[in-house]
C-alpha cells in the first residue's frame, strides 16, 4: 500500500496486480507516470471500484453498459 506519490517499497515486478486509487487527487501526468512502469512490465492495472465490484460479484453488471454486443462470455476478464 502506497499513499500519495510515495514510491513502492519493492520493485514493480514483484507485484502481480496494481489496484490504483487516488487518481482524482493527482494530475493526469502524475497518474500516467505512476501507471506506466506497471503497464510496461505487463502487470494488470485496475481501480478500487472495479476490484470491489469483482469481489462483490457485480463486476459483469457494472461493466455491462460498456460491452458491445450480446455475447455473455467472460473473454473480457
Amino acid at each position: 500500500m502506497v499513499a500519495g506519490l510515495d514510491i513502492l517499497p519493492r520493485p514493480i515486478t514483484d507485484y502481480s496486480l496494481l489496484i490504483q486509487c487516488g487518481g482524482c487527487m493527482i494530475t493526469r501526468k502524475q497518474l500516467l507516470n505512476r501507471l506506466h512502469p506497471a503497464i510496461k512490465a505487463g502487470i494488470p492495472v485496475t481501480n478500487y471500484g472495479m476490484a470491489i465490484a469483482y469481489v462483490q460479484g457485480i463486476y459483469k453488471r457494472a461493466i455491462a453498459p460498456f460491452i458491445s454486443g450480446k455475447d455473455n462470455s467472460d473473454t473480457y476478464l
